[in-house]
């Protein structure tokens, strides 16, 4: 029943209390086609669901949004769309894409291609806190974000930070702390 109201077709990766219960490191839509992802959304009942294609293509939607990396033109028609012609498999392929690509997506002409390939381009102007906030780190918001950028400067200090460094922060404790490491210490980020 849970599984049925989240949308969850298969392939799942469950976090239960901090406990990593998995059938796998990846996740397939009902297509059966393959994706990675790094980043969380949390759902209700404490679980936190990994594994949909619809949760997938939110996390992307959450990357490109305004408050985290910004790209104009990229909502939930272009992500889905995106996804389901394997042109991205992560938030990371979204800065690989081709104007031939984009030119393969309903309703898109060089124009919106073009704008889109500009606005992607552009996102990699953004501050470290934009791109800390829209990798979707459970517990980490916006403000937590920049806090995080604002004290150790790099994404590469981040990654190498342990919990009693990253609790050292004013206003982070240690259930924040765990979630950035663990969020880092995951394959693929």
């Amino acid at each position: 029943d849970v599984y049925k109201r989240q949308d969850v077709h298969c392939f799942l990766l469950f976090r239960i209390e901090q406990k990593i219960l998995s059938s796998g490191t990846g996740f397939r839509n009902i297509n059966g086609r393959e994706y990675s992802l790094f980043l969380e959304l949390p759902v209700k009942d404490q679980f936190h669901i990994t594994g949909s294609f619809k949760f997938f293509i939110n996390n992307i939607i959450h990357f490109a949004s305004r408050d985290a990396m910004d790209i104009d033109g990229l909502g939930t028609a272009v992500a889905t769309q995106l996804v389901e012609k394997d042109l991205v498999h992560s938030a990371a392929d979204l800065y690989d894409l081709t104007l031939e690509q984009l030119l393969t997506l309903e309703k898109f002409k060089e124009k919106s291609a073009t704008n889109l390939l500009h606005a992607i381009e552009n996102s990699k102007q953004n501050n470290l806190d934009k791109l800390l906030f829209g990798f979707g780190i459970r517990n980490i918001g916006d403000k937590a974000a920049a806090l995080l950028a604002e004290h150790f400067g790099t994404l590469e200090a981040i990654r190498e930070a342990d919990i009693e460094k990253i609790s050292e922060i004013d206003g982070f404790g240690g259930v924040m702390g765990q979630s950035v490491v663990e969020f880092f210490a995951k394959d693929g980020t």
